[in-house]
Protein backbone atom coordinates (compact mmCIF):
# COMPACT_ATOMS: atom_id res chain seq x y z
CA UNK A 1 0.00 0.00 0.00
CA UNK A 2 0.93 3.58 -0.93
CA UNK A 3 0.67 5.54 2.71
CA UNK A 4 -0.37 9.20 3.04
CA UNK A 5 -0.99 10.42 6.25
CA UNK A 6 -1.88 13.73 5.61
CA UNK A 7 -4.24 16.23 4.73
CA UNK A 8 -1.71 18.06 1.74
CA UNK A 9 1.05 16.37 0.21
CA UNK A 10 2.20 14.62 -2.88
CA UNK A 11 2.71 10.81 -3.65
CA UNK A 12 5.28 10.11 -5.66
CA UNK A 13 5.56 7.25 -7.97
CA UNK A 14 3.28 4.86 -6.07
CA UNK A 15 3.87 1.04 -6.79
CA UNK A 16 0.83 -1.40 -8.11
CA UNK A 17 -0.77 -4.22 -6.42
CA UNK A 18 2.13 -6.62 -8.09
CA UNK A 19 4.78 -4.31 -6.66
CA UNK A 20 5.72 -2.25 -9.75
CA UNK A 21 6.78 1.60 -9.59
CA UNK A 22 4.42 3.70 -11.54
CA UNK A 23 5.24 7.17 -12.99
CA UNK A 24 1.15 7.73 -11.32
CA UNK A 25 1.72 10.95 -8.58
CA UNK A 26 -0.93 11.90 -6.24
CA UNK A 27 -1.54 15.38 -5.24
CA UNK A 28 -4.40 15.93 -2.35
CA UNK A 29 -5.69 19.35 -1.17
CA UNK A 30 -7.88 19.77 1.84
CA UNK A 31 -8.78 23.09 2.10
CA UNK A 32 -9.97 25.18 5.54
CA UNK A 33 -9.70 21.32 7.24
CA UNK A 34 -10.02 20.07 10.51
CA UNK A 35 -6.54 18.59 10.77
CA UNK A 36 -5.15 15.00 9.63
CA UNK A 37 -6.50 11.30 9.38
CA UNK A 38 -9.24 10.48 11.66
CA UNK A 39 -9.67 7.41 13.36
CA UNK A 40 -11.70 7.88 16.00
CA UNK A 41 -14.43 5.57 14.17
CA UNK A 42 -13.08 2.65 14.63
CA UNK A 43 -15.86 0.30 15.43
CA UNK A 44 -17.85 3.25 14.97
CA UNK A 45 -21.86 4.65 15.11
CA UNK A 46 -23.43 2.93 11.71
CA UNK A 47 -21.91 4.52 9.47
CA UNK A 48 -19.06 4.56 6.88
CA UNK A 49 -17.15 1.51 8.32
CA UNK A 50 -19.14 0.27 11.49
CA UNK A 51 -20.42 -3.05 9.54
CA UNK A 52 -18.00 -4.06 7.18
CA UNK A 53 -16.22 -6.36 9.42
CA UNK A 54 -12.52 -7.29 9.90
CA UNK A 55 -12.00 -6.41 6.03
CA UNK A 56 -9.59 -4.25 3.42
CA UNK A 57 -12.78 -2.83 2.88
CA UNK A 58 -12.59 -1.75 6.78
CA UNK A 59 -9.43 -0.53 6.27
CA UNK A 60 -10.86 1.74 3.30
CA UNK A 61 -12.82 3.79 5.53
CA UNK A 62 -11.36 3.75 8.76
CA UNK A 63 -9.39 7.29 7.89
CA UNK A 64 -10.42 9.99 5.82
CA UNK A 65 -9.16 13.64 5.23
CA UNK A 66 -11.80 16.23 5.67
CA UNK A 67 -12.82 20.00 4.74
CA UNK A 68 -14.82 22.09 6.52
CA UNK A 69 -18.60 22.37 5.73
CA UNK A 70 -19.39 24.48 2.47
CA UNK A 71 -15.45 23.88 1.64
CA UNK A 72 -13.74 21.78 -1.05
CA UNK A 73 -10.68 19.67 -0.91
CA UNK A 74 -9.18 18.43 -4.67
CA UNK A 75 -7.43 15.18 -6.01
CA UNK A 76 -4.43 15.77 -8.95
CA UNK A 77 -3.37 12.83 -10.46
CA UNK A 78 -0.41 12.89 -13.27
CA UNK A 79 1.82 11.04 -14.78
CA UNK A 80 -0.85 8.68 -16.59
CA UNK A 81 -1.27 7.98 -20.05
CA UNK A 82 -2.23 11.29 -21.63
CA UNK A 83 -5.71 11.17 -23.81
CA UNK A 84 -6.30 7.91 -21.65
CA UNK A 85 -9.94 7.00 -20.50
CA UNK A 86 -9.93 5.71 -16.83
CA UNK A 87 -12.73 4.73 -14.59
CA UNK A 88 -12.40 6.24 -10.75
CA UNK A 89 -14.11 4.92 -8.02
CA UNK A 90 -14.30 7.88 -4.87
CA UNK A 91 -14.33 5.95 -1.57
CA UNK A 92 -16.12 8.96 0.66
CA UNK A 93 -18.07 8.65 3.91
CA UNK A 94 -17.78 9.51 7.48
CA UNK A 95 -17.85 7.98 10.47
CA UNK A 96 -21.01 9.33 11.64
CA UNK A 97 -24.51 9.72 9.70
CA UNK A 98 -24.39 12.87 7.65
CA UNK A 99 -20.75 13.22 6.97
CA UNK A 100 -21.09 12.11 2.95
CA UNK A 101 -19.19 13.98 0.31
CA UNK A 102 -19.86 14.90 -2.93
CA UNK A 103 -17.27 14.68 -5.78
CA UNK A 104 -16.95 16.44 -8.76
CA UNK A 105 -15.09 15.67 -12.25
CA UNK A 106 -15.30 18.26 -15.19
CA UNK A 107 -18.42 19.53 -13.55
CA UNK A 108 -20.21 16.14 -13.47
CA UNK A 109 -21.26 15.62 -9.37
CA UNK A 110 -22.23 12.11 -7.32
CA UNK A 111 -22.46 11.75 -4.12
CA UNK A 112 -22.35 9.33 -1.48
CA UNK A 113 -25.17 8.95 1.08
CA UNK A 114 -25.78 7.30 4.17
CA UNK A 115 -24.20 3.30 4.56
CA UNK A 116 -25.64 2.15 7.82
CA UNK A 117 -25.85 -1.58 7.75
CA UNK A 118 -24.25 -2.45 4.41
CA UNK A 119 -21.99 -5.34 4.97
CA UNK A 120 -20.03 -4.62 1.78
CA UNK A 121 -18.48 -1.60 0.05
CA UNK A 122 -21.71 -0.23 -1.76
CA UNK A 123 -21.52 2.28 -4.81
CA UNK A 124 -23.95 5.16 -4.35
CA UNK A 125 -23.49 5.16 -0.52
CA UNK A 126 -19.80 4.46 0.32
CA UNK A 127 -18.14 5.01 -2.80
CA UNK A 128 -19.59 6.89 -6.16
CA UNK A 129 -18.21 5.68 -9.80
CA UNK A 130 -17.15 8.13 -12.69
CA UNK A 131 -16.89 6.29 -15.60
CA UNK A 132 -14.13 6.64 -18.93
CA UNK A 133 -12.97 9.85 -17.56
CA UNK A 134 -10.48 10.92 -20.56
CA UNK A 135 -7.01 12.24 -18.90
CA UNK A 136 -5.60 15.37 -20.37
CA UNK A 137 -3.05 15.71 -22.92
CA UNK A 138 -0.38 16.33 -19.73
CA UNK A 139 -1.43 12.86 -18.56
CA UNK A 140 -3.89 14.56 -15.66
CA UNK A 141 -6.93 14.08 -13.82
CA UNK A 142 -8.20 16.65 -11.56
CA UNK A 143 -10.96 15.90 -9.10
CA UNK A 144 -12.65 18.15 -6.17
CA UNK A 145 -14.90 17.07 -3.17
CA UNK A 146 -16.21 18.28 -0.41
CA UNK A 147 -20.09 18.71 1.89
CA UNK A 148 -22.98 19.09 -0.67
CA UNK A 149 -23.51 22.61 0.71
CA UNK A 150 -19.67 23.91 -1.38
CA UNK A 151 -20.66 25.87 -4.45
CA UNK A 152 -20.59 22.64 -7.18
CA UNK A 153 -21.56 23.39 -11.08
CA UNK A 154 -24.65 22.01 -10.36
CA UNK A 155 -26.33 22.52 -7.27
CA UNK A 156 -26.73 19.58 -5.33
CA UNK A 157 -29.96 18.18 -3.10
CA UNK A 158 -28.37 16.82 0.21
CA UNK A 159 -28.79 12.62 0.55
CA UNK A 160 -28.11 12.57 4.74
CA UNK A 161 -29.21 16.71 5.42
CA UNK A 162 -25.00 16.77 6.09
CA UNK A 163 -24.10 20.09 8.15
CA UNK A 164 -20.79 18.76 8.83
CA UNK A 165 -17.59 18.26 6.55
CA UNK A 166 -17.04 16.70 3.49
CA UNK A 167 -14.63 13.42 3.83
CA UNK A 168 -12.61 11.46 1.30
CA UNK A 169 -10.95 8.06 1.87
CA UNK A 170 -9.71 6.84 -0.83
CA UNK A 171 -9.88 6.55 -4.70
CA UNK A 172 -9.01 3.91 -7.58
CA UNK A 173 -8.55 4.45 -11.27
CA UNK A 174 -8.55 2.00 -13.86
CA UNK A 175 -7.49 2.44 -17.56
CA UNK A 176 -9.84 1.61 -19.65
CA UNK A 177 -9.36 -0.78 -21.59
CA UNK A 178 -6.65 -2.18 -19.33
CA UNK A 179 -3.11 -0.95 -20.62
CA UNK A 180 -0.73 -3.86 -20.35
CA UNK A 181 1.83 -1.44 -19.88
CA UNK A 182 0.66 0.75 -17.45
CA UNK A 183 -0.26 0.45 -13.86
CA UNK A 184 -3.89 1.12 -12.25
CA UNK A 185 -3.75 3.43 -8.62
CA UNK A 186 -5.83 2.48 -6.19
CA UNK A 187 -5.94 5.60 -3.31
CA UNK A 188 -6.88 4.13 0.19
CA UNK A 189 -8.13 5.99 3.33
CA UNK A 190 -5.33 8.30 2.66
CA UNK A 191 -3.72 5.04 1.94
CA UNK A 192 -3.14 4.72 -2.03
CA UNK A 193 -3.10 1.31 -3.11
CA UNK A 194 -2.45 0.58 -6.33
CA UNK A 195 -4.33 -2.32 -7.98
CA UNK A 196 -4.46 -3.94 -11.55
CA UNK A 197 -8.38 -4.57 -12.92
CA UNK A 198 -7.77 -8.34 -12.68
CA UNK A 199 -7.08 -8.32 -9.09
CA UNK A 200 -9.21 -5.71 -7.99
CA UNK A 201 -12.73 -6.77 -5.72
CA UNK A 202 -14.26 -3.57 -6.89
CA UNK A 203 -16.70 -3.45 -9.67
Amino acid sequence: WNVGAFRDGTLTDMVDSLGNVTTVDLVMNAANDFGDLDGANVGGTGAGDATLGATEAYDVMLDYMNVASNNKGSLTFSGLQANQDYDLYFYAYGDNVGQNSVIEINGVAQQTSDPTGLTTLTEGRHYVKFSSITSSALGEIFAEYGSPGAAWTTPIVDADANTNFGVMNGVQIVAVPELTSFAYVLAFGFFALIRRRFVSSRK
